[in-house]
């Protein structure tokens, strides 16, 4: 009698499927869809770099010296390494760059030649235009040279892309769901960042049972909204602070509780669960919604909400569809999908698999079990739950930290910034941000008893207010570093200046 023998076998089968990760396995639809939502974003974050053009362009270049914000030494990358790949150069090298980084960005989003080498090429691209100059530079750009690595492994192009739609690579007869190491090392790095955040605040803290992000405060996301650095200043930001102030059940304090659970909680049942765990991923979604509603931290917020679509299980995908695949899950393949015996259904999964093993060359493979092993030990050396024999010098040579830090521990210092230029022309000084982030629009700067609390509006774009706050925080606006960047932004300044007025031009003397 097979089929009771055959019916056992899948019963122990199932019950080993379960008990496996459900993170080895990823839809080739949520990879283009991923890849697709990603290539946008990178194409929008090379925008974000230059939409103020040469004032943007300055904060990558070191020369000339007299029109670059930073001294060529001015760096933490001291290797001989990073002197090279992180080289700034002219305004013409780094022109060339931004043009070599957005083709390549334009080919992975369109997955045209999105082949192994575009891929790798882009992110040794990404890692140059991140790490060449890190003052306005943040955690999400080291999380997105870590989605783009693992990418380098995985067939993003396969599907919905112009590769696929001339090489006929995806049909009927093909699998939708893919397995390897290169998924699950994905999807682990992606509950890395969100464990890694939460970690950093609470347990990794010296005195962690007094951080702001646990009970009796839950004082961080009100401390956050009432701070200078990003936080915006809107209809939801002043209703949260009213009924924090108002109300017998602080609104501020559910809200830090509940991401702090949300962080926890959700990318762990992302990880182990299959069927269900879009649903995971719809309330990741929510959260980076909302923070970006509250917090001018752009770029955090859309990799967290472009990520969310990794997480997409192939039932779900064959319900908005409509496809008629056989497919249900990973872990489902007893199954039976229509009235046939359990021995057809077996004949039918031996005709047309459903699951596609990625094969990759011994190369590959090496490359994916020494990243994802390191990145384990990196992440755990990061909690000094076992040493770092490195020091983390690997990780840190290839731009490829685990130090997650999305809002950490806020100072008690804020930081307030403002930049006037004074001209010998009609104006006696004017607002130098307003002047930056509008395009030529001068107007008489604020007196300082009356800058507001939150700046996050006034400065020209993020990326500077990450800078200048920063400097700020560590009181490097009154040395040389200042020294550089003002007289860099007044030779830029008089350039437009003396177009504006020729016969009678205003200089900027301070």
């Amino acid at each position: 009698e097979p089929q009771p023998s055959l019916h056992k076998q899948h019963t122990q089968q199932k019950i080993t499927m379960k008990l496996s990760l459900s993170s080895f396995y990823m839809d080739i639809r949520s990879l283009a869809l991923f890849r697709i939502l990603f290539g946008t974003y990178l194409l929008y974050d090379l925008y974000s770099r230059l939409s103020l053009g040469k004032y943007d362009l300055a904060w990558y270049t070191q020369e000339p010296a007299d029109q670059s914000y930073l001294r060529a030494n001015d760096t933490p990358h001291q290797a001989p390494l990073h002197k090279a790949w992180f080289y700034r150069g002219s305004v013409q090298f780094q022109t060339a760059m931004f043009a070599a980084s957005i083709l390549l960005a334009t080919l992975y989003t369109t997955g045209w030649y999105c082949n192994a080498a575009t891929k790798l090429l882009l992110f040794l691209m990404q890692v140059h235009q991140q790490s060449k100059t890190m003052f306005v530079s943040d955690g999400s750009d080291s999380f997105s040279r870590h989605l783009l690595l693992w990418s380098i492994f995985l067939p993003v192009e396969a599907c919905w892309s112009v590769d696929a739609q001339r090489r006929r690579r995806l049909s009927s007869s093909q699998p939708s769901t893919f397995s390897g190491l290169a998924c699950l090392a994905l999807l682990t790095q992606v509950v890395f960042m969100y464990l890694g955040t939460v970690l950093f605040r609470t347990i990794d803290l010296p005195d962690w049972r007094r951080s702001a992000w646990l009970p009796p405060q839950l004082s961080a996301v009100y401390y956050a909204m009432t701070d200078a650095f990003a936080s915006r200043d809107n209809a939801l930001t002043r209703f949260i602070l009213l009924g924090s102030s108002t109300t017998t059940t602080n609104v501020a304090q559910t809200m830090t509780m509940v991401a702090t659970i949300v962080e926890f909680i959700v990318p762990l049942l992302c990880w182990f669960t299959w069927r269900q765990r879009h649903w995971g991923a719809v309330v990741l979604f929510g959260l980076h919604a909302g923070l970006l509603c509250c917090f001018n931290l752009p770029n955090w917020q859309i990799v967290g909400m472009v990520v969310q679509a990794l997480w997409i299980p192939t039932n779900v995908w064959d319900y908005w569809l409509g496809s008629d695949s056989e497919e249900r899950s990973p872990m489902e393949h007893h199954k039976k999908t229509d009235g046939d015996t359990v021995v057809d259904n077996i004949a039918k999964r031996k005709a047309k698999p459903s699951v596609s093993k990625l094969s990759p060359n011994p190369i590959s493979l090496c490359f994916q079990l020494f990243f994802f092993g390191y990145m384990n030990y990196n992440w755990a050396g990061m909690r000094g739950w076992i040493p770092k024999h490195d020091n983390g010098d690997i990780g840190e040579g290839l731009r490829l930290s685990q130090y997650w830090v999305m809002y950490g521990t806020l100072s008690p210092k804020t930081a307030v910034t403002q930049l006037i230029g004074k001209t010998n022309h009609f104006m006696d000084s004017f607002d130098v941000y307003h002047y930056i982030k509008t395009g030529g629009d001068k107007i008489k700067p604020d007196p300082p008893s009356t800058i507001p609390h939150n700046m996050t509006d006034y400065y020209p774009s993020p990326r500077w207010e990450r800078a200048l706050s920063q400097w700020a925080q560590k009181d490097d606006l009154t040395g040389k570093r200042a020294e550089q960047f003002c007289r860099a932004l007044c030779v830029l300044l008089n350039q437009e200046f003396e177009t504006e007025w020729e016969e009678d031009p205003s200089r900027i003397n301070s």
